[in-house]
């Protein structure tokens, strides 16, 4: 079955998507890091809570789609730092373009377990009736627009 099959065969009243933001600090160089002045840097990630996918074992695993980057700045460098907008703005560059920008299989016990603000529920996207016209990868394009356009983290 192709992926365009799959997609259309899928129940898109079901659909119920959420955000979540996993600390990647340890896949960067400490020194690169520190370069730029960044404490810790997360992957923001979109996943569908109604689709689960067993790979090869018994525990189900989440298909993680990479949408976003989130970081945060040393300590030293707060709100009121004068280099606070300059180190975030070059942060924000230099982090995404050494990010690989695509996804990944988690088990779903280990992305339910995190905490709450590691989460961002988008939910349900339609009330009901699924609007004509409406596929599944458009409904994951949108979604992360939005939240590319209103970041969360």
């Amino acid at each position: 079955m192709s992926d365009t099959a799959e997609t259309e065969a899928r129940d898109l009243s079901k659909v119920d998507f959420c955000l979540v933001r996993l600390d990647e600090t340890q896949y960067y160089a400490d020194d690169f890091l520190k370069s730029l002045g960044v404490k810790r840097a997360w992957g923001v990630y979109l996943y569908d809570r109604s689709e689960a996918t067993r790979c090869c074992e018994f525990t189900p695993s989440y298909w993680l789609r990479q949408i976003d980057i989130a970081f945060e700045l040393e300590d030293q460098f707060h709100a009121d730092h004068p280099l606070f907008d300059a180190l975030g703005s070059e942060a924000d560059t230099e982090l995404r373009q050494a990010q690989e920008w695509d996804g990944k299989y988690v088990h779903c016990c280990d992305i339910d377990a995190l905490p709450d603000e590691n989460r961002h529920v988008y939910g349900k996207p339609f009330d009901g009736a699924v609007p004509e016209g409406v596929d599944y990868d458009s409904i994951i394009e949108g979604i992360t627009e939005h939240f590319q356009g209103n970041p969360v983290w």
